[in-house]
């Protein structure tokens, strides 16, 4: 596992752009989890954009460009606001628009990955999961209520400052193993026992839907 923090926006490119020396190949599985502020924009190619502690943005554009190149499955997790709209859908956003289905945001995620001279190879490679929809900020207390969710889910607990292995409150049909569509409806479900809470607007979503793709085994 290597981990930053704190990058400027040329950091975070920087990063993505070396993944492929610590030599990546078709059968491994890369995960890129960021968690930090998205760009709120009325252009659609900024709006989401992951952003440095410099105030750059990295768009959602630039980011799947540098993770096209990396050989093997990509499972993305982004705790950011607008991190629904991260791959450049095409889809018009406005501020006020409802909270996209699951099914709409699908369809925008399969257009923006199948841009250009993308093969259905290349389109399955990617597995997403996003704190909020397109037009939703995501909101946190010490961490993100999203990476707080899905933490708790894939068997992670925390207390007074230290963690621990728990219980794999996500594996559903218990076979040790905690499958995409499995992250997903835990966290979503957590999420949402937190937004009813603190009353704010908050869906969690997934590309693709119902995906059996193992994101998380115990021995």
């Amino acid at each position: 596992m290597y981990a930053r923090e704190n990058l400027t926006a040329d950091g975070i490119c920087a990063f993505l752009g070396s993944i492929n020396e610590y030599g990546v190949d078709e059968e491994d599985v890369t995960v890129f989890y960021y968690t930090g502020h998205g760009a709120m924009s009325s252009d659609d190619e900024y709006k989401g954009a992951l952003l440095g502690v410099d105030g750059a943005g990295v768009t959602h554009g630039e980011v799947i460009n540098y993770l096209d190149s990396v050989p093997g499955t990509i499972v993305i997790y982004l705790d950011s606001c607008f991190s629904g709209v991260y791959t450049q859908s095409g889809i018009k956003f406005a501020a006020g628009d409802a909270a996209l289905t699951p099914d709409s945001y699908n369809r925008s995620i399969i257009n923006a990955v199948s841009l250009g001279s993308r093969s259905k190879d290349a389109q399955s490679k990617y597995k997403i999961i996003t704190s909020s929809a397109a037009n939703q900020y995501s909101y946190y207390d010490e961490f993100g209520f999203f990476t707080q969710s899905l933490c708790e889910g894939m068997g992670c607990a925390y207390a007074n400052g230290s963690y621990s292995q728990a219980e794999l409150k996500a594996d559903s049909n218990g076979d040790a193993t905690v499958s995409l569509n499995e992250a997903y409806i835990y966290a979503k479900n957590a999420v949402n026992e937190i937004r009813v809470q603190a009353r704010i607007i908050q869906d969690v979503q997934v590309w693709p839907s119902n995906s059996s793709f193992a994101v998380y085994e115990r021995s």
